[in-house]
């Protein structure tokens, strides 16, 4: 007996079909593609099965060995502000503004997994974000073009530039920048991943170095004369690096960024300790000794020892130790939308404020000199009050027009 099915029917059997389609690509897409349903695996072992090879120039190899993975999952306000800057909608319950896409080889590696401290005290203090129309308020249109600017250059060139100091401390632990100092986005940038594109037409070998390349206008300066603890000597073999910090334009968007170089033999970084005599000197000192005591990483790098009060002497070179390779970048939540930071960001932290890093402090007042003293004061913890009034209200505000 022959049988016959009505227009209806095939309609709703195809839309069926069609549903449960999408509903497994999507399943499938989520199971490959979210690194929080991956095997987590160190770091550290990652890179030992794709060691870092400097002499690499072929930038699909460069964007193996240099990862992408995106970890942030936004919320309905994240979205809405995302919205009002730059009226892009996203509709994705997995967000990525379109001007931020991402290359995730899920295949060769796995996404890092934040240490467990990280984790609890991202669930104490979930980010939140206000908007202001006074003087300190964050332009959106920065943090827009801060994202979009690392991600081009890391992306397109495989050059690591990346938010260092107080400003990785301020995404890493308030979303945005620090919400008790100055607005200053802090930059660095791998030495070498610079030496390698500067076209060797434009370095004259004195002066600064001025070039283009991959769609940024680059000045590339000696180091300055005036730091107490850098002469932007190499420390193994003392001769000088032919630049130190430098200035990036995309367009019209200015950036400023210092360099990170690599530490001896040790396949490691390091960055300069800048300070000047009568503004900050006395103060880093102070710091500096301070966060040693409480594991960060200071050293002479000049005779690689680690700082003290015993050793320590104006003059001599003194840098930060970074423990990693910098191969291994990340997403993470900048305002509405996101930013490439390193993933051993703990470490970077932990370097730089000892292991204490997750605590405010106030850094005091910068640049004040009375009878010509310096009165910039070394930093102090704040009291456990106002630490937690400070973490539970996010960064420095958006601004908002008036």
């Amino acid at each position: 007996m022959e049988t016959t099915t009505s227009p209806t029917s095939s309609a709703r059997a195809r839309a069926t079909m069609a549903a449960m389609a999408l509903l497994l690509g999507l399943i499938l897409l989520c199971t490959s593609q979210n690194p929080f349903l991956q095997n987590q695996k160190h770091s550290d072992e990652v890179a030992s099965r794709h060691p870092q090879d400097d002499s690499i120039q072929n930038l699909d190899n460069r964007r193996n060995l240099l990862r992408v993975v995106n970890t942030i999952n936004a919320d309905d306000d994240t979205r809405q502000l995302q919205e009002q800057a730059t009226g892009i909608v996203a509709v994705d319950e997995k967000y990525t503004p379109p001007q931020l896409e991402l290359h995730v080889d899920t295949d060769a590696f796995s996404a890092p997994t934040p240490n467990t401290f990280t984790a609890k005290f991202q669930k104490l203090y979930p980010l939140r974000y206000t908007a202001s129309s006074d003087e300190h308020c964050i332009k959106p249109e920065t943090v827009v073009g801060l994202s979009a600017a690392l991600r081009k250059m890391y992306v397109n060139s495989g050059i690591r530039v990346f938010p260092r100091n107080g400003f990785l401390l301020g995404i890493i632990r308030h979303g945005g920048f620090l919400p008790n100092e100055q607005v200053d986005a802090d930059l660095s940038v791998i030495y070498d991943d610079i030496a390698r594109v500067v076209p060797p037409s434009k370095d004259t070998g004195e002066g600064p170095i001025r070039f283009h390349h991959g769609g940024f206008a680059w000045k590339l300066n000696p180091t300055d004369t005036m730091w107490v603890n850098w002469k932007g000597l190499n420390p193994t073999t003392g001769e000088p690096y032919r630049f130190f910090g430098m200035n990036i334009h995309m367009q019209e968007f200015p950036m400023h960024a210092n360099a990170v170089y690599s530490y001896r033999d040790t396949g490691r970084y390091f960055y300069p300790r800048l300070d000047i005599d009568g503004l900050n000197h006395e103060a880093h000192v102070i710091d500096s000794l301070r966060y040693n005591e409480q594991g960060a990483d200071y050293r002479l790098v000049d005779t690689d020892e680690r700082l003290d009060a015993n050793n320590f002497q104006p003059g001599a070179q003194i840098g930060t130790y970074f423990d990693t390779t910098f191969d291994c970048m990340m997403d993470w939540q900048f305002y509405f939308t996101t930013i490439l930071v390193p993933c051993d960001y703990d470490i970077i932290l932990t370097a730089l404020y000892g292991k204490n890093w997750n605590h405010v402090e106030n850094r005091g007042e910068i640049g004040e000199v009375k009878e010509g003293k310096e009165v910039k004061f070394a930093s102090h913890v704040v009291s456990d009050e106002e630490n937690e009034q400070l973490l539970r209200a996010g960064p420095k505000p958006l601004c908002v027009e008036k």
